[in-house]
């Protein structure tokens, strides 16, 4: 169902350069572990997820604002009144996707609040059965990106769609190491900008490797 979603709706560089994206936050992730020390340490093993989820929002960010489609990247508050957790929301002709890291590839990610008044724009696909399922409204399709691994290393990027009450997925297919479908000239540029971008994430976080009294901190 997605991949023919994808075909008929979506631009069709769109799969491609998710994956792209995922796979060049992930080599900069363990690149950046390898060269900051204190990241080498038992006890800073906790803070590679929120490195990593920076790493993707970057990457993200980064791949499609080089395109001349109409795509929009937005860091979304999940409470707007308060200084609350944010999260990315990438806007494509015809689907609405947030990135999200799950423990498997066929799992379903942890409920999450900030995910429900997404997943009810999907709330006429989850009606259909399986052999009728189609989005034939105004609006678009809510999507998730999941992607991870063992160890923090990259195991699967997938897009799948979630259900109207973001429980379980009503289809879900494996991204990772599709085609880039663009020009040369293009994915040249998209990579040049990846590179630098992700790089000068990397350095902010070399520079918070030491606070003002010389003592280390992430």
């Amino acid at each position: 169902m997605i991949d023919e979603y994808l075909k008929n709706n979506c631009p069709l560089e769109v799969p491609g350069l998710l994956s792209l994206a995922i796979e060049k936050a992930y080599k900069q992730l363990n690149k950046t572990i390898l060269t900051v020390p204190i990241l080498q340490k038992e006890e800073a093993r906790k803070s590679y997820g929120y490195l990593r989820n920076a790493f993707v929002d970057v990457a993200i960010e980064s791949v499609f604002s080089e395109l001349d489609h109409n795509y929009i990247t937005e860091t979304k508050k999940v409470n707007p009144n308060r200084n609350s957790y944010t999260y990315k929301l990438l806007k494509i002709p015809g689907a609405h996707i947030t990135p999200v890291k799950s423990q498997s590839k066929r799992s379903f990610p942890r409920k999450a609040i900030y995910r429900d008044k997404g997943s009810l724009l999907n709330y006429q696909i989850s009606l259909f059965d399986d052999e009728q399922r189609n989005f034939n409204n105004d609006k678009v399709p809510f999507m998730l990106l999941t992607y991870g691994g063992v160890n923090y290393k990259l195991d699967y990027v997938m897009l799948g769609i979630p259900d109207f009450e973001d429980k379980k997925w009503i289809d879900l297919v494996s991204i990772k190491g599709k085609p880039i479908l663009i020009s040369n000239n293009k994915e040249t540029e998209i990579n040049d900008k990846l590179n630098l971008s992700l790089t000068k994430k990397a350095n902010q976080i070399r520079r918070n490797d030491n606070d003002s009294n010389g003592e280390n901190t992430i």
